[in-house]
C-alpha cells in the first residue's frame, strides 16, 4: 500500500525556534510511533503562534499545510 498522508502533527515553540529543531522534534515523534515521515500532512498549532517563522518555515520545508 502507498503511503498515505494522514497525519497531523500539533505542534508547539518557543519563539524563535528554528524550523530545523521543529523539523527534527516532528520526525522523530513520528517515528516513535511507527509511522513514516510521508504520512504527515498537515501541521497545526494554536492561534498565536500561526504566523512563528519556525513553525512556518518548518511546514513549508516538509510539504506540508500548516
Amino acid at each position: 500500500m502507498a503511503d498515505v498522508q494522514v497525519l497531523v502533527v500539533g505542534v508547539g515553540a518557543c519563539e524563535g525556534a528554528p524550523p530545523e529543531e521543529v523539523l527534527g522534534l516532528v520526525r522523530d515523534a513520528v517515528r516513535e510511533a511507527g509511522l513514516p515521515e510521508t504520512a504527515v500532512a498537515e501541521l497545526a498549532t494554536v492561534d498565536v503562534k500561526g504566523e512563528e517563522p519556525g513553525i512556518v518555515e518548518a511546514a513549508v520545508r516538509s510539504g506540508c499545510r500548516s
